[in-house]
């Protein structure tokens, strides 16, 4: 709902890199949520909550890179294409989490969405 979307929101704004600010939200009646982020340069981080209606599809075409990691206790997968595009599923929430950035390496894209999960909860 849209108040813990507010929570999760403020919780991940915390963790991102210094001069990025949040644009744009959406929160929809149907459990999709995002946020848009985007720094004095224009480079843009978008994150996003959505509810897991049992189908799950990447775009890795073109990719340069596609791999499977663990976010939390949680396999997540890392598609480099036009910067990251990190998502993972909590299958007991039933929440498929995105992040999505043009301008953050794999080490800083895996390393908030870890920090992420280790506020969730709490």
């Amino acid at each position: 709902n849209e108040a813990d979307f507010a929570e999760m929101n403020a919780r991940f704004a915390e963790l991102l890199p210094e001069g990025y600010v949040q644009t744009d939200e959406s929160v929809s009646s149907m459990g999709n949520t995002s946020a848009i982020y985007e720094n004095p340069k224009g480079k843009a981080i978008i994150f996003c909550a959505n509810s897991y209606r049992g189908i799950l599809r990447f775009d890795i075409e073109n990719a340069n890179c596609a791999e499977n990691i663990t976010i939390g206790t949680h396999t997540a997968i890392l598609v480099e294409k036009n910067g990251y595009r990190l998502e993972w599923l909590d299958t007991g929430e039933r929440t498929l989490y995105q992040i999505i950035a043009d301008s953050l390496s794999r080490e800083e894209i895996i390393r908030i969405a870890n920090s992420f999960e280790n506020t969730r909860g709490k």
